[in-house]
């Protein structure tokens, strides 16, 4: 984020590509890709995915499964995978999180080798997405103490929260932009503690021309509002359980 943390709570990042239905893709295209990343990435394992598709027949809607393989390639310490499917490019990093300035040159690294493989004109979606886990030592945690995305219950309800889910969508206009945060609680490590979810999704909402520079520019524009958000999220406590640096 923004502050630089010695204990940050980011256990996964992920920029996702989508790209448009006239896309050349076929089924060769995860093995050219491994051709050019696979000293980096060696690890090479198929997962079988089941995407939802919505038929519509005779005035009922049909919900229908669609298994499909996706290809994941992974470092050796498996904490980064690439993730290739139809139109589809995914770069996770999981825990330990390093630095923006080291994750956003390996996504557009890899946005750029994939593009030597693969023709495509547009970018229907990409979506930059951060989820925290946050783990304070306190059984009962006051959420206000740590939060300012935190439920608002008013003056007549009880104050006293068991488990609970918080949702919203905020719009991004000038970057033709939303983004989903969410908090949840979580099942805690150990007795004494309380945990939590803080997930932030920052996603484009219109076509984009799949230009590097565009691509490059956007993700910036994004990874600012994202570190900003989050920091809009949480209190000076929680900072000082982070250690900012």
């Amino acid at each position: 984020m923004n502050k630089q943390y010695s204990n940050p709570p980011i256990v996964e990042a992920v920029c996702e590509f989508r790209f448009s239905n006239d896309t050349q893709w076929d089924m060769v295209v995860p093995g050219l890709l491994y051709e050019k990343i696979k000293s980096e990435f060696p690890i090479r394992e198929p997962k079988m995915i089941q995407d939802i598709n919505i038929k519509l027949d005779n005035n009922k809607i049909e919900p229908m499964l669609n298994p499909h393989e996706r290809i994941i390639f992974k470092n050796n310490d498996k904490n980064i995978l690439i993730q290739v499917d139809n139109n589809l490019l995914a770069i996770n990093h999981l825990k330990p999180y390093p630095t923006w300035a080291k994750f956003q040159p390996l996504i557009i690294s890899t946005f750029k080798k994939l593009g030597e493989v693969v023709v495509f004109k547009q970018i229907q979606r990409i979506g930059l997405r951060y989820i925290n886990r946050i783990e304070i030592p306190e059984p009962q945690v006051e959420l206000e103490k740590y939060f300012k995305f935190k439920p608002d219950l008013g003056d007549q309800l009880p104050h006293d929260i068991g488990n609970f889910l918080l949702h919203c969508v905020l719009p991004f206009k000038p970057i033709h932009s939303e983004c989903n945060i969410r908090i949840t609680n979580a099942v805690p490590p150990i007795d004494g503690k309380s945990a939590f979810i803080l997930d932030i999704d920052f996603y484009l909402e219109e076509p984009m021309n799949a230009t590097t520079g565009e691509i490059s520019s956007w993700i910036e524009s994004a990874h600012t509002q994202v570190e900003n958000i989050f920091e809009g999220c949480i209190t000076d406590n929680l900072r000082k359980l982070f250690g900012v640096n």
